[in-house]
């Protein structure tokens, strides 16, 4: 029985020290008091990027709606600045035009009639101005009568009076010309709003309409990537964070390809850790590591897509 007693509380003892043992060991095998630690001889960081244009992806918003009657530019399509990308229907505008020019020329037909009344009428004020003074000089001398004189003076004023009637018209009828050529500016202006250009040099990344599609004001209508270097945005894990700095040599690949695709320098690097966004599935993702931002500046043509998923060997 003593013996029996006692060989229990030995198995008892063999499983408590059993116990406490596993609970210092990790499930990896690992010591508990194990830390991350990393090389002191690393000569490059690799990070994973994106390819960006120079400044950020524009959306093209439409300055005007209507009924779409072209699309001139599609997906990957370079342009210049000025170059028609999208033209809607303008019929009502360009007959609005039409109807300011008709009314333009007919204004012009009247200031210039309004001119020849009053060419006319000064000469014609001229004319009874010497009659006038011809009979003023004959009255002195008794060969002309006093009513004479008169009349001649009383004509001249009627048509000093019809003068400045005259030139007031033509006054009227210039100002009246220049606001039709106001209204045909606004006009001509309303019509070429009508046709979409791209604001500068660039690529033309998502065109959302189609011919018939209709489309209202202010809707975004397609990306839109400025012409220039481009640049690349990468991560560097947080634990060579301290290592990245502006001015270092970058190569890029492409995920997967030994084949260096450009080379640039860093420009900036972020000044805190964040969490990893770049690439990310979900928003909610759960992430347990940090990542500091560099944003590399590529000085070497290279044909890079934008929004493709390079990797980024960084020279320390």
């Amino acid at each position: 029985m003593i013996y029996r007693n006692l060989f229990l509380l030995l198995l008892f003892a063999i499983v408590v020290s059993g116990c406490g043992n596993r609970e210092d060991t990790p499930m990896n095998g690992a010591p508990a008091g194990t830390n991350v630690t990393r090389p002191s001889s690393v000569t490059e960081v690799i990070g994973i990027g994106r390819v960006e244009p120079p400044d950020d992806v524009v959306p093209l918003a439409a300055p005007v709606g209507g009924i779409v009657a072209s699309v001139v530019r599609r997906d990957g399509d370079s342009v210049h600045a000025g170059d028609v990308l999208i033209t809607l229907n303008d019929a009502t505008e360009k007959l609005a035009v039409a109807q300011i020019t008709q009314r333009i020329a007919t204004q012009t037909t009247q200031v210039k009639l309004d001119e020849a009344n009053v060419t006319e009428t000064e000469a014609r004020l001229a004319n009874k101005r010497r009659y006038a003074a011809t009979t003023a000089e004959l009255e002195k001398t008794g060969s002309a009568t006093r009513q004479n004189l008169d009349d001649a003076e009383t004509e001249i004023r009627t048509l000093e009076a019809t003068l400045s009637r005259y030139r007031a018209a033509v006054g009227v009828s210039k100002e009246r010309l220049k606001e039709l050529h106001a209204e045909r500016i606004s006009a001509l202006h309303d019509q070429d709003l009508r046709t979409f250009r791209a604001p500068t040099d660039g690529v033309v990344l998502d065109m959302a309409l189609q011919v018939g599609t209709s489309v209202t004001q202010y809707q975004t209508y397609a990306q839109f990537a400025p012409r220039g270097e481009h640049l690349v945005r990468c991560e560097v894990d947080e634990l060579f964070a301290d290592r990245v700095t502006v001015g270092q040599y970058v190569e890029i690949r492409l995920i997967g390809n030994q084949d260096v695709v450009a080379k640039g320098v860093i420009s900036s690097v972020s000044p805190y850790l964040r969490k990893k966004s770049l690439f990310s599935e979900k928003s909610n993702d759960q992430e347990d590591r940090r990542v500091r931002e560099a944003v590399i500046r590529v000085n070497t043509a290279a044909t890079l897509l934008i929004n493709a998923k390079v990797e980024c060997f960084i020279k320390l």
